[in-house]
């Protein structure tokens, strides 16, 4: 069983942590912003996640179904798989069928359905 002491250092440890992931998990883009008469910028931050570009391939396909959570997508290699919403890392339209479109896709998912990236 731990003792106080440790169950503190513990919590403290995991703040730490955790405050550290989330600073370095993110980047920062400033844009400077001119206020009133000019005299005084404030930044805008906005935060963004940085993506490996080796982690995604862009395939062409057919959007051929669709649930809440997943696409069947037909790509060019006559081959439907569906593919959860949440690993598309780009934007589609559900509402053309029979069209070809470019998706942004994670390479793990694409090599457990045997999926060709080239």
């Amino acid at each position: 069983m731990l003792k106080f002491a440790q169950i503190e250092i513990f919590r403290l440890l995991l703040k730490h942590i955790l405050e550290e992931k989330i600073e370095f998990a993110t980047v920062l883009n400033f844009d400077a912003i001119n206020k009133g008469n000019g005299s005084k910028t404030l930044p805008i931050v906005t935060e963004s996640v940085e993506r490996n570009e080796s982690e995604v391939s862009q395939l062409k396909g057919v959007i051929e179904g669709e649930t809440e959570k997943a696409l069947l997508i037909q790509f060019n290699d006559d081959k439907e798989v569906w593919i959860p919403k949440s690993i598309i890392r780009s934007d589609y339209d559900t509402s053309v069928k029979d069209s070809t479109q470019n998706f942004l896709i994670d390479n793990w998912i694409l090599k457990r359905n045997n999926i060709n990236t080239i």
